[in-house]
């Protein structure tokens, strides 16, 4: 017979026992290990995104179920799909691999060197991985998705653009006026009116998903250099969209005749720069506006 105490002083000791470190689900695993294979590459970490992760866990269930094929989804079709669990993909590959049992190793195989999965594994162009993981009687199933979102694509994309709108309109006007030196012609100067409408028209276009010299109520640059307390004798406009870097955009307009014409009109005196960017329904943009005066 065991004592109250007895009873009581074995509660305590197994109570100070420390409790046991949880295992690592084999999802982190496969992560950590594909990190640890790209950052001796020198490439950026993956990240588990949610949706795709959802996006591999049905297809594991397709690939295990008993007329289910083991053929990896490929283009369209792959990339409709995962847009349907909430994935927009700009790039997408799977992988599938079969094992019997809860071997891992095994699994990791697909990804060495020389294996199926590796080209996948270090493209340096991916920024999410997905994982789904099934099994069916002693069969296991693994789907790997490698992707890189729209959203991290733009993000990719505009990396090297400034935070800070000072910035941009310093840059910008640095290069304007190099550009009129280049051809003779004055410097121009920064009206803080004309600068405000400018990027009124780029907040709008980004907002209301268009894109021209005239907003949907037919109000040109002129309206709106007059709507912001500018008293215009002549205004000019330029506007792009596509390009994801200042040099980029003077580039273009540059090469633009009539941008070009713009950018060096010696009429003009005073500018105001409009700088958008973020996703509305043409999808993810900057855009770029100048906008060009002389007051009366």
């Amino acid at each position: 017979m065991v004592s109250r105490r007895a009873a009581l002083l074995s509660i305590l000791a197994a109570a100070s026992l420390p409790a046991a470190s949880p295992q690592p689900l084999p999802e982190r695993i496969f992560l950590e290990n594909i990190n640890a294979i790209r950052r001796g590459k020198g490439l950026a970490p993956l990240a588990l995104d949610p949706a795709l992760s959802a996006f591999a866990r049905r297809r594991v269930d397709e690939v295990l179920a008993p007329d289910g094929s083991d053929v990896p989804l490929v283009g369209d079709a792959l990339h409709a799909r995962a847009e349907k669990d909430g994935y927009d993909a700009r790039f997408l590959a799977e992988l599938i691999v079969e094992s019997e049992g809860d071997d891992l190793a095994a699994v990791e195989a697909s990804w060495a060197e020389g294996s199926t999965g590796r080209p996948f594994v270090l493209r340096d162009d991916i920024h999410d991985l997905g994982i789904g993981i099934g099994r069916r009687g002693a069969a296991r199933g693994y789907v790997f998705l490698f992707g890189l979102s729209a959203k991290g694509s733009f993000e990719e994309r505009t990396k090297d653009l400034p935070a800070d709108r000072a910035t941009l309109v310093s840059r910008m006007l640095a290069r304007v006026n190099e550009e009129r030196r280049n051809f003779g012609r004055a410097p121009l100067r920064v009206n803080p009116r004309l600068d405000r409408a400018a990027q009124s028209h780029a907040d709008d276009m980004l907002a209301r998903s268009f894109y021209g010299h005239n907003d949907p109520e037919g109000r040109g640059p002129f309206q709106r250099a007059l709507a912001s307390g500018y008293r215009p004798l002549s205004v000019g406009e330029n506007i792009a969209r596509g390009e994801f870097s200042l040099p980029e955009v003077m580039d273009g307009w540059m090469k633009s005749e009539p941008h070009r014409r713009d950018l060096l009109d010696p009429v003009f005196v005073d500018v105001g720069f409009g700088f958008a960017r973020g996703k509305n329904a043409n999808g993810y943009q900057v855009l770029w506006v100048q906008l060009f005066g002389r007051e009366k």
